[in-house]
């Protein structure tokens, strides 16, 4: 029976599970790819982001540091990011911009981070990761357990996340960043029991590549995630 169900279904915030507690910033490149149903097959819906975070990441304690642009592109374009309340940086898309970034595979679609303020001005140094593709069933039994069955390389780690509403479940784990490969992920009763029943819980498989730069004898993180979502059932 599928209780009733939590609308507006989002995204877990990935930068919460990276782990990262030490350093002065992180920079993170987003390339999101939300598969949709239709009449005539599952669509990809791509939207490309960038958050930026400086401060105390430990405490979650950010920083006021002027002006944070991405750049992306052979000619590079160049995206501003907007402060947000707690001082943390977002580029959100518009309507005359509704697909964000154009971020892409290759080293031309990877993004060039410039805070003038902090002296930063540098490439993410590694490419995104390309698409996972989710192998599994759409729905999820939680008494029965759940492996998660997907494609993926060329990430250092990799994120699997279950959510249904404001509650999820995640593993992280090593990944391939040389083949593209099968690879497959449990969950037990126990944890999805943590979870509600909805028709329109999700599943994010999240590669993802991570490179570390002292900048001004600083720390900060430069991340490039692929982030595959999609609607899936939960019983």
């Amino acid at each position: 029976m599928v209780e009733k169900e939590t609308e507006g279904q989002e995204s877990v915030n990935t930068l919460d599970l990276l782990g990262l507690s030490s350093g002065e910033g992180v920079f993170v490149g987003v390339r999101s790819y939300s598969v949709q149903s239709s009449p005539i097959g599952d669509i990809d819906i791509t939207l490309g982001t960038a958050v930026a975070a400086i401060g105390d990441l430990k405490s979650g304690k950010f920083q006021d540091q002027g002006e944070v642009k991405c750049y992306v592109g052979s000619t590079p374009t160049a995206y501003t990011l907007s402060r947000q309340p707690n001082n943390s940086y977002l580029f959100t898309p518009s309507a005359t911009s509704y697909q964000g970034i154009p971020f892409q595979d290759g080293s031309a679609g990877m993004p060039f981070w410039e805070v003038k303020n902090l002296g930063i001005s540098t490439g993410s140094y590694y490419r995104f990761p390309r698409k996972p593709e989710l192998i599994s069933s759409a729905t999820i039994t939680r008494a029965s357990g759940y492996e998660a069955q997907f494609r993926s390389n060329d990430g250092h780690e990799l994120l699997v996340i279950i959510s249904s509403g404001d509650q999820y479940v995640h593993k992280k784990i090593k990944s391939s960043d040389t083949e593209y490969i099968n690879q497959k992920v449990s969950f037990s009763a126990a944890e999805l029991n943590k979870l509600r029943a909805s028709a329109q819980a999700l599943i994010q498989v999240v590669p993802f590549t991570i490179h570390t730069s002292t900048i001004s004898g600083k720390k900060y993180y430069f991340i490039n995630e692929t982030v595959l979502s999609k609607t899936v059932t939960l019983n």
